[in-house]
C-alpha cells in the first residue's frame, strides 16, 4: 500500500499526468485501484493531497481537447477517489469559491465545489462546519439551478430534512440546531435517503462527480 501511495505522489508531481492530453485516465488509474481499498488511512492520504501543488497551470483532457485549472482537475478526482474509498476528510473551503464556469457544449465542469458535496455525502461528513457551509452556498445567486441542486441533495443526505430549495427554512432550521447539533444524526447515504425519497419527502439530486458535472439523480422521481 505504501507503493501505491508513493507512486501516487510521484505521479502528482509529473508534469506528464496533466500534459499529456488525458489526465482524466493517469489521474483515475492510479486512484481507483487506492480508493477501492476502503482503508481508512488511505482515505487520510488521499484527503492530504487536496491543497498540494500543482506542477504546472492547465490539465489537458480528453485527447488535449479540454484545458482545465490542474488545480481543480486533481482535486475533482481526488474527491471522487476519497468518496469512493469512504474515509477521510473534505475542507469546507472547496464549497466556498464563486461558480464563475460558463457552460460548455460537453457539459463537464472540473471546479470542485460539486464533487466536495457529493464526497461529503458519500462521507456522510455531517458535522457543524460542514453543514453550515453547504447552507450558506444555496446564498450564492451566481450558482447555476443544477449545481444548487447538488448542495440540496448533500444536505437532504446529511440530515434527512425535506427543505428542498428553500435556503430560508435551512437557515431557520440551522439556527435553532447549530448549538446542539450532533454529526452522528445523519442519514445513511444509501438507505435513508432513497426511503425517504421513495415515501414521497423529497427528490434530491445526488452529485456523482464521475459524470462530469454530476446532474445524474441517485433516485429518479
Amino acid at each position: 500500500m505504501q507503493q501505491r501511495l508513493a507512486a501516487l505522489n510521484e505521479a502528482m508531481g509529473d508534469r506528464a499526468s496533466y500534459s499529456n492530453g488525458n489526465s482524466q485516465d493517469a489521474l483515475s488509474e492510479i486512484l481507483k485501484p487506492l480508493a477501492l481499498t476502503g482503508m481508512a488511512e488511505v482515505g487520510e492520504a488521499l484527503s492530504q493531497q487536496l491543497n498540494r501543488a500543482r506542477p504546472q497551470d492547465r490539465a489537458k483532457l480528453f485527447e488535449g481537447k479540454v484545458s482545465q485549472p490542474a488545480t481543480d482537475v486533481m482535486q475533482w478526482y481526488l474527491l471522487w477517489a476519497i468518496g469512493l474509498n469512504g474515509h477521510g476528510q473534505v475542507p469546507v473551503e472547496l464549497l466556498k469559491t464563486p461558480w464563475t464556469i460558463p457552460s460548455n457544449t460537453m457539459e463537464k465542469y472540473w471546479q470542485p465545489a460539486p464533487a466536495a458535496a457529493w464526497t461529503m455525502a458519500q462521507l456522510g461528513q455531517a458535522d457543524a462546519a460542514t453543514l453550515s457551509a453547504l447552507i450558506d452556498r444555496l446564498s450564492f445567486t451566481d450558482d447555476p439551478l443544477w449545481l444548487k441542486g447538488d448542495f440540496v441533495g448533500a444536505l437532504t443526505a446529511l440530515t434527512g430534512e425535506p427543505f428542498g430549495y428553500d435556503l430560508a427554512a435551512w437557515q431557520t432550521w440551522w439556527s435553532q440546531q447549530a448549538h446542539s447539533w450532533n454529526s452522528h444524526k445523519k442519514l445513511s447515504f444509501t438507505t435513508d435517503v432513497v426511503c425517504l425519497v421513495l415515501n414521497g419527502g423529497i427528490n434530491p439530486i445526488i452529485t456523482n462527480p464521475r459524470q462530469g458535472k454530476g446532474l445524474k439523480p441517485l433516485v429518479q422521481g
